[in-house]
């Protein structure tokens, strides 16, 4: 088992998958690896993210993402 598996295990979880996770999955495989790839990256301020996507009719806040950096996000 890998250290990240046994933190991951660790972890205590409620069970709820964050939103922001969900609607990733149902993306197709470009748009989903290009929005993934920016929300990983935290050169990109999650304001300018939340602004981007509202843009295009996905209303994540920057609240919210900044929620599925923090939690859902293996670094």
């Amino acid at each position: 088992m890998s250290f990240a598996d046994e933190v991951r295990q660790e972890t205590k979880s409620t069970g709820v998958r964050c939103r922001l996770c969900v609607f990733l999955e149902g993306l197709d495989s470009k748009t989903q690896a290009e929005i993934t790839d920016v929300l990983a990256d935290e050169a990109w301020n999650s304001e300018a993210i939340s602004r981007a996507m509202i843009r295009r009719g996905w209303e994540f806040s920057g609240a919210a993402i900044r929620k599925h950096r923090q939690n859902c996000l293996i670094r």
